[in-house]
């Protein structure tokens, strides 16, 4: 991507450093913007996740906490600051569609922009694949789903879209049609196979569990 698209998004010494030090692979994507997400994103043909589209794929249908299932599992890992585990360290870290790595691992990057109160101000409304607000917020924050030491699938925040941070990654999304409501969001970048598609259409959102995101591959 830096190569072919003589990326200037100037992407930070500890790219390098880091790479020397542990040169693997496995480990998440971090000490990236949303702005270098979104250029990787696009040159990939593929997209940055609506704060929906992650949690669809986190949590199904069923409302579940987390996306294996509803009760907590332990999450605590010894870390020195900066420190992210290789994908798929926590074998329990997957949703039902078998996506990898949305509890433990590094926060990751949505498109929307972050309003704390946005989704209270749609609650009872009938929504479908929400985006978030549409107006720009001043702090420039977009919304970072995850949650490093519950695992929580709702868990979010906002974090100012030039920020380079040692925990925040991202994931692309590859949107597919929608068949009969069988959908599978497939797994993360680190090669795994995707899982077969769950039976019936997964409605569910952060605003309301009865609408319907559209389908996301994520990547």
């Amino acid at each position: 991507f830096l190569a072919e698209m003589h990326y200037r998004g100037q992407p930070p010494r500890s790219w390098s450093e880091d790479f020397r030090q542990n040169p693997s692979e496995t480990l998440p994507m971090v000490m990236v913007n949303a702005r270098d997400a979104q250029a990787y994103s696009e040159w990939a043909l593929k997209q940055m996740p609506t704060e929906a589209q992650w949690e669809m794929a986190a949590r199904s249908t069923d409302g579940r906490l987390y996306p294996w299932g509803s009760e907590p599992i332990n999450l605590a890992r010894p870390r020195t600051p900066g420190q992210v585990e290789p994908v798929m360290s926590v074998p329990e870290d997957a949703s039902p569609y078998g996506v990898r790595d949305l509890g433990g691992s590094v926060l990751e990057w949505t498109k929307d922009w972050y309003d704390s109160k946005f989704y209270h101000q749609l609650f009872n409304q009938p929504v479908v694949n929400p985006t978030g607000p549409t107006a720009k917020p001043r702090s420039l924050e977009l919304v970072v789903k995850g949650d490093r030491k519950s695992g929580s699938a709702s868990a979010r925040q906002g974090i100012m879209l030039e920020k380079r941070l040692t925990y925040v990654g991202f994931r692309c999304v590859l949107p597919v049609e929608d068949k009969g409501g069988a959908v599978n969001p497939g797994s993360p970048a680190s090669g795994t196979s995707p899982a077969p598609p769950p039976p019936g259409q997964p409605p569910a959102n952060p605003a309301r569990p009865g609408s319907t995101p559209a389908p996301t591959v994520p990547f």
